[in-house]
C-alpha cells in the first residue's frame, strides 16, 4: 500500500511541479487528467491494467509504467497538438 502511495504520488509532485515553473502547462494538465482519470477507474473498478502498482502473482507487485503512465502522456501529446492546431486556424481565420 505505501508503495502505491509513492509511486502515484511522485508521478502526480512532479508534473504539478513543473506547471508551477510555467513549463508545458496544458499538456501536463491533460496528463493529470488523464491519469488520474485511469487510476480512479484502474482502482475504483479493479482493472489491474490501469493501476499503476498492480497485483502480480511471482514478484508481488509490480509497476506498470506503459499503461499507467505512458498512454496517458502519449494521449494528453495528441491532446494538445490537437489543440494548438485548432488555436492556429482560429487564429488564420481570424486574420482574413
Amino acid at each position: 500500500m505505501s508503495a502505491t502511495i509513492i509511486i502515484i504520488g511522485t508521478i502526480i509532485v512532479l508534473p504539478v511541479l513543473l506547471i508551477f515553473k510555467r513549463i508545458k502547462v496544458r499538456l501536463l494538465c491533460i496528463f493529470l487528467g488523464l491519469f488520474v482519470i485511469g487510476q480512479l477507474i484502474g482502482y475504483g473498478i479493479g482493472i489491474d491494467v490501469l493501476k499503476a502498482v498492480a497485483p502480480h502473482c511471482e514478484k508481488g507487485f509490480c509497476y506498470q509504467i506503459t499503461s499507467s503512465t505512458i498512454f496517458p502522456f502519449l494521449l494528453a501529446l495528441i491532446f494538445d497538438f490537437a489543440y494548438g492546431k485548432i488555436g492556429e486556424t482560429k487564429k488564420q481565420e481570424e486574420e482574413f
